[in-house]
């Protein structure tokens, strides 16, 4: 008897477990999208050798939005584009998928927040994007 209460608790510790992983996957990428949709702004960047590089004015008024259904779109004075995108929290990996191009665009996440993303690409530039 004690060694079948010891297994459905050690099962339900699982359960919980599982569960509480799986919401902070998703409350992890509800700080993309917020209430639906969140837009963000690029406000410093780095680049390959960790050195400041200035964001120019119009670069300022470039615009990425996350939607919750895992769709985005970016406008900025290069054109605009639009994709979907995924994260995985355990690898911390941002992934974007541009409409009509075969290959993806990944990110490391190196700080999420509500209001702030740190993204670090393959060649060790960085940005950092704010919510407006």
């Amino acid at each position: 008897m004690y060694t079948k209460k010891s297994i459905v608790v050690w099962m339900l510790g699982i359960c919980i477990m599982l569960c509480s992983c799986e919401k902070k996957g998703e409350d992890a990428r509800k700080e993309f999208y917020g209430d639906g949709t969140k837009t963000w702004r690029v406000v410093k960047a780095r680049n390959a050798e960790g050195k400041k590089e200035d964001v120019s004015d119009a670069e300022k008024r470039d615009v990425l939005r996350f939607n919750s259904d895992g769709s985005f779109s970016a406008n900025a004075v290069e054109g605009n584009a639009e994709g979907t995108w995924t994260y995985d929290p355990a690898a911390k990996l941002l992934t974007l998928q541009f409409a009509g191009a075969s290959v993806t665009e990944s990110h490391s996440v190196v700080d999420l927040s509500d209001d702030k993303i740190r993204l670090k690409a393959g060649d060790g530039s960085e940005m950092t994007l704010e919510a407006e």
